[in-house]
């Protein structure tokens, strides 16, 4: 088992993946025409994307914002602004998916301690998966004849998962105290630790109704901004792309973004994109195109969120390493 894991984390295997996306992106896409997309690219489109891109970034701070000041009135919009940039930042420099929020989880639970900082990101990914699953549901359904049962099937299922894990997250309950064994494996210890860390991030956000409703409200119409920008940045390339089409290409290219077999799914999410639109019948060379844009679009978000990490290192040098 423990080999597994080891071929599974090992760098070859993941230069290798994010290889085989590349190879497929070039397969896929025509990058020579892409480029021409790009060098003659709309300003006005490119601009109004970036704008709904701010709206979303600001949406996103918003939804977990909500529920880790519900739970500690003192922490500032500005931190959470900060650490939610600095998160993006990290996204972009480290090879794993999962560094955006464990740079958040550090900040908030040192902010607002553990159960609240982890039941903010628990609740924030909740509904921003929430509001993935129930936009891509609809754009399965508009696109029936495109994509088929299959993929219909698929986002009734998403939703379904997501609406279970609020369920749980809403009813979970603390259970009887009792002595934890001694003789305990380190494996188990740890398992234990991570259920028990969970199961108190949902203690602390379980009785908040109202944060909750306008986290996943947010969440809702965060992400059907996001779609928009992703249409205008189409749109500046020349590619019609309907925000149906991204309801349903982004979410099946962001598990991209968490396989073992990649750098943060580099390749691997653009190759897959830049296949879905070709299947819809966007031309290889505005799908190689949108698909790289795509990757560009958080970067100025990325920038700032460097900036903000490294004003923190400067005023608590001890405490804000988190990426060095």
């Amino acid at each position: 088992m423990s080999s597994h894991r080891s071929i599974l984390r090992s760098r070859g295997l993941r230069v290798a993946g994010s290889v085989l996306g590349i190879l497929l992106l070039l397969r896929t896409a025509d990058l020579r025409g892409a480029a021409h997309d790009a060098r003659v690219a709309s300003p006005g489109w490119l601009a109004a994307g970036l704008a709904l891109t701010a709206v979303s970034f600001v949406a996103g701070i918003v939804q977990w914002g909500v529920l880790l000041r519900g739970a500690q009135s003192m922490v500032r919009w500005r931190s959470v602004a900060s650490w939610q940039a600095q998160s993006v930042f990290a996204c972009h420099v480290l090879p794993t998916a999962a560094a955006g929020d464990a740079v958040r989880a550090v900040n908030a639970c040192r902010a607002a301690g553990s159960g609240a900082g982890i039941g903010s990101i628990l609740g924030s990914r909740l509904a921003g998966s929430l509001g993935m699953a129930l936009w891509g549901l609809a754009g399965a359904i508009t696109l029936r004849g495109t994509f088929g049962a299959p993929v219909l099937a698929a986002a009734v299922l998403y939703a379904g998962a997501i609406g279970v894990a609020w369920i749980i997250v809403l009813t979970t309950t603390r259970p009887a105290a009792r002595d934890e064994p001694h003789r305990r494996g380190g494996l188990a210890r740890r398992g234990a630790r991570a259920i028990a860390s969970l199961r108190d991030g949902c203690l602390a956000i379980r009785d908040r109704t109202g944060p909750i409703v306008v986290c996943v409200v947010v969440a809702l119409a965060g992400w059907g901004v996001q779609l928009l920008a992703l249409g205008a940045f189409a749109q500046a390339l020349g590619a019609g792309v309907p925000p149906t089409l991204f309801a349903v290409a982004l979410p099946i290219s962001l598990i991209a973004t968490w396989s073992p077999a990649s750098v943060n799914g580099v390749g691997l999410r653009e190759g897959v994109m830049a296949g879905i639109l070709v299947h819809a019948g966007v031309s290889p060379d505005h799908a190689g195109a949108v698909s790289l844009v795509i990757d560009l679009q958080m970067l100025p978000f990325a920038v700032g969120g460097a900036l903000a990490w490294l004003a923190a290192r400067r005023r608590e040098p001890a405490a804000s390493g988190l990426l060095g």
